[in-house]
């Protein structure tokens, strides 16, 4: 089934003028991995906390009790087995399709270091695409 594009978004991926911003968080059903929040609210419950605390919130305060690794063993196990989605290869095939000489991954949820940036041009190699 595919979803019609408006005249506008149209216009502009041929005009190569479209940029395609996808952010974090994308439903389970989509991304294939747990949102920031589900992570959130499992990990305050494993440990006791208030089950609305944000997730740095909650690693933060986990942290203070001395269960770093503990932190990272469970966000790390919350992501094992991550596959790459239709989702994530319809993206890939828009860009393969379009024949976009850049494009940039931004990965992580704050600003300056914490971020990962991966850009790569001509067409992306196989080992570019996987996740």
């Amino acid at each position: 089934m595919s979803t019609p594009i408006l005249p506008e978004l149209a216009n502009a991926l041929e005009r190569r003028t479209l940029a395609l911003f996808v952010g974090a968080d994308l439903p389970r059903g989509i991304s294939g991995v747990p949102s920031r929040g589900d992570i959130a609210r499992e990990l305050a419950r494993h440990h006791g906390l208030d089950e609305s605390l944000p997730l740095a919130e909650v690693a933060q305060r986990i942290g203070q009790a001395g269960n770093r690794w503990t932190f990272t063993a469970f966000i790390r196990d919350s992501l094992d087995g991550a596959a790459p989605q239709p989702f994530h290869r319809r993206l890939v095939a828009l860009v393969q399709q379009h024949g976009r000489e850049e494009c940039s991954l931004q990965c992580g949820g704050g600003s300056g270091a914490s971020r990962r940036r991966k850009t790569w041009r001509g067409n992306p190699t196989s080992s570019q695409r996987s996740y």
